[in-house]
């Protein structure tokens, strides 16, 4: 397993992190221009720290079947920083607490591809922009509450074109956009929460 507490950059280089069955990253990482870093296995990330780029060719790598898991306490946040981010694996959200987040920050673009899940799993979590502008494009994948959990999407742009499953929870775009695009197909028995913002199907 690795148990990474130290800062580390890539520069243009392709990196893929194969630790074994489950790994704890615990720290900062850089990407630079061209640079790619691929996360294999069972990933648990510690909250407060955040992967960065140099623009949209720093690319981060979540391959079909492995998993990266946002864990410690509520409160605290995990940041998507001006690079490309491309998931057909699983992203889970996951604290003991509540309000834990992702931020996707100064130009993050986060690709939520076919076979992509990206999980809601407990108390109150969200995804959102905090610094510049941020994309989620849920590209074929599928978003999802699991069970009756709270949770909030809004970057600056929300795209779907896959499934949203709001289960028997509350999803909530926090007053901004959601577009619809073809294919895109929104499901469950709970709630889809606009705060007043446009939904657009196209």
């Amino acid at each position: 397993a690795l148990n990474s507490a130290i800062d580390f950059s890539v520069g243009a280089e392709n990196l893929t992190l194969s630790p074994g069955s489950q790994s704890t990253l615990g720290a900062n990482i850089s990407l630079g221009s061209g640079g790619t870093l691929t996360l294999n296995g069972t990933t648990n990330w510690s909250t407060g720290l955040a992967i960065a780029g140099a623009g949209a060719s720093s690319v981060l790598e979540i391959p079909s079947g492995q998993t990266l898991t946002l864990t410690g306490g509520g409160g605290v946040h995990g940041t998507f920083d001006n690079l490309t981010v491309n998931n057909s694996g699983t992203i889970n959200l996951q604290t003991a607490g509540v309000n834990e987040d992702f931020k996707l920050n100064n130009g993050a673009v986060l690709n939520n591809v076919t076979g992509g899940q990206i999980r809601f799993v407990g108390g109150e979590q969200q995804i959102h922009t905090s610094a510049g502008s941020g994309t989620l494009n849920n590209s074929g994948g599928t978003i999802s509450l699991v069970g009756a959990v709270n949770g909030t999407i809004n970057p600056t742009t929300f795209n779907n074109a896959g499934t949203i499953d709001v289960g028997t929870g509350t999803l909530s775009t926090g007053g901004n956009a959601l577009t619809n695009t073809s294919g895109g197909v929104i499901s469950g028995t709970g709630t889809l929460d606009l705060g007043g913002a446009m939904l657009t199907n196209s």
